[in-house]
Order: structure tokens, then C-alpha cells, then sequence
């Protein structure tokens, strides 16, 4: 097992510890009263990165019942099956799957080979393939249409004059935006250095045939600083593929000016509400920001810097918009391009 994977065991172990002593050990035989709990428990060990992993978790479990019965009866698809959801839905390390799961089910009191679970092979669902139209275009040339361009569909964003900025439909990858250990502590990533910007106009942009590559555009595209928290975006980058930023998916997602104006806010209760210590905007337009991965909705980076700078924001797979962000080496994210096509 690798070391950040028993870094992570340790980080959880300590993080169900607090749980423990902070509000007792029957914390963990009521699903209700833990998941309160790890809202409000003050885990001192990297708090925000174990508490999303043991909500990803807990939410799969259905109050315990499929992993409990899966260990009971020694069942180890169910617990293959467990891995896989949280594999899928919310694009974590396999590895990072099983050793939650493997925390959790040790709880419960069982010895837990979670490792030796096998996992069902993944399925995803393929783009249709069919080219760019030869004859003007003009049909493709209409914001939200849909285009076809190298294996992928694409969502058009916006048309100026003989070019068209266009976003995958859905999501194609996932991704950390920095690939550093799990880990380890990021400071000063920008997209102008993050290794998901080296990917996109490397390896993914070499996928397409020579003469697609040179129907996309090179592009200056300015790194604004995150205006909710001030952490500095960097500066100008000139890509063939990029991702959207925090101004650009407001802006081309009905552009309710809800980023530029600061209008935050928090999830109280079931509902969205407005607050000035909010982290991220939703809207009408939340819907039309949703992308999947694997035929499931999921959440995908945005370019810009979140609260700091090793962290970056991202689109919920809800839809609304996080300036807050997600660590950037996150294990996984969604990835979901962006290019200016020259028609």
C-alpha cells in the first residue's frame, strides 16, 4: 500500500477518534447523529479533507446496512460494489475508497480485507462520433448547440465571428489539479503551473489528429485573482485546451453576475440561502452547469484559485459554483475542457 494511503488511514483513525471523545462512542451506532456530528466536531486533523471523505462514505453506506450485511455474511461483492460507488459518484482513489470503508467497517467490528474485495469493472458510456459539418457550419454555429469534434461532444459556449468557444458536454477525466501526494501541503499552485494544465495541452491535446489540433486556437487567457478570498491566479497563460474560470462559467452559464457581485451563499436545511459568509453561488442556471461522468452527475475544476492557493474552485455536481474550492490534489476531479474552434 502506498505511504499517502497510510497517511490517510491514520488521518481517518484520528479523525473517528475525535469524533469518539468529543461525543462518546455510541456516535457511532446512530447514522443520523454521526453525520451531524462530523458537521460540527472539531477534527483537528486536516478537518475538511476527512470529513468530506467520511460523508462520501457514510451517504454510500445507507445507514451501515449494505456494508454491515456485506461483512456479516462475508459477502465481499457488496463491499466491491461500496468501493465502486465511491469510485464513480464522487471520482475518489480506489484506495482511498477501501480504506475509508475499511475504517468504517471496523467499527461495526469487523476484520475488514477490503482490499481483497473485488470491484466490478466500469462501464462509460462512449461519445458518439461524427465530425464537424463540411458546409458552413452554420447549423453548429448556435449557443448551447451540440458539436461533434475528435471523440467528444461538445457544448457551444459562445460564437465570434469564424470561431466557437465550446466545453465537452460532460466530463471526460478525472483528475487531480495538482498531482502531489495526498499528503502533502500545496502553497502557491496556479493554472499557469498545475499539472492538469500540462495534461490538457500534452497528452490530451496530442490525441486529436494533426489537422483537428490545428483548427483550435491558441489562447491568451487572463488568470484573474479569486475575488471572494483574493488568492492570486497567476499570470496570463496562452493554451490550445484550458478550463473555464470562476468569471467565464458564471458569464457563459447565464451570466447572473453572482461571482462578479459576491452574492454568496450557504446550504441550511435543505435549501440555499443568502449569506455573506457563503462559500459558493447557486442559481436558476445550476441545472445547465451539471456534467456527468460515467452517466452520474459530478462535480469538475475550474482554472481559478479557491479560498487559497492550494486549493482551486469547481462546479458542485449539483451545479452551483464553489470560490471556496477543493484541495488541489485532490485524488480525482472532474475534467471537463474548454477550446476556441476555428470553423
Amino acid at each position: 500500500m502506498d505511504f499517502w494511503v497510510f497517511s490517510l488511514r491514520e488521518q481517518i483513525e484520528k479523525a473517528l477518534q475525535a469524533l469518539q471523545d468529543h461525543f462518546g462512542p455510541s456516535i457511532f451506532i446512530n447514522l443520523k447523529q454521526f453525520k451531524a456530528a462530523l458537521a460540527d466536531t472539531p477534527i483537528e486533523t486536516d478537518a475538511k479533507k476527512i470529513r468530506s471523505l467520511l460523508n462520501i462514505a457514510i451517504c454510500n453506506m445507507k445507514a451501515y446496512s449494505r456494508l454491515e450485511s456485506g461483512f456479516a455474511d462475508n459477502n465481499m461483492f457488496i463491499v466491491g460494489n461500496l468501493v465502486t460507488d465511491m469510485v464513480s459518484d464522487y471520482m475518489i482513489d480506489i484506495n482511498a475508497s477501501r480504506t475509508v470503508i475499511e475504517c468504517i467497517a471496523e467499527l461495526l467490528g469487523y476484520e475488514a480485507p477490503v482490499k481483497d474485495a473485488p470491484v466490478p469493472p466500469q462501464t462509460q458510456a462512449q461519445p458518439t462520433v461524427n465530425p464537424l459539418p463540411n458546409n458552413g457550419t452554420k447549423a453548429a454555429q448556435k449557443i448551447d448547440n451540440s458539436v461533434t469534434f475528435g471523440n467528444y461532444e461538445w457544448r457551444v459556449l459562445k460564437v465570434q465571428g469564424s470561431k466557437m468557444l465550446l466545453i465537452t458536454k460532460d466530463i471526460i477525466d478525472a483528475r487531480p489539479y495538482e498531482e502531489h501526494a495526498y499528503n502533502v501541503q500545496l502553497t502557491d499552485i496556479t493554472w499557469e503551473i498545475c499539472s492538469l494544465r500540462k495534461y490538457l495541452n500534452g497528452e490530451f491535446l496530442e490525441n486529436f489528429p494533426t489537422a483537428q489540433q490545428n483548427k483550435i486556437i491558441e489562447t491568451n487567457n487572463h488568470n484573474p485573482d479569486n475575488l471572494w478570498y483574493d488568492s492570486p491566479g497567476g499570470r496570463n497563460t496562452d493554451d490550445k485546451i484550458f478550463l473555464l474560470s470562476l468569471e467565464e462559467v458564471d458569464m457563459y452559464f447565464g451570466n447572473s453576475g453572482d461571482y462578479h457581485n459576491k452574492r454568496r451563499k450557504e446550504y441550511n436545511n435543505g435549501q440555499f440561502i443568502k449569506n455573506s459568509d457563503g462559500y459558493y453561488f447557486s442559481n436558476s442556471y445550476d441545472n445547465d452547469r451539471v456534467a456527468k461522468y460515467g452517466g452520474k452527475a459530478c462535480w469538475w475544476w475550474l482554472r481559478s484559485p479557491g479560498v487559497f492557493n492550494s486549493h482551486a474552485a469547481f462546479v458542485h455536481d449539483g451545479g452551483s459554483v464553489f470560490a471556496l474550492g477543493n484541495s488541489a490534489n485532490f485524488i480525482g476531479g472532474g475534467v471537463r475542457p474548454a477550446l476556441w474552434l476555428e470553423l
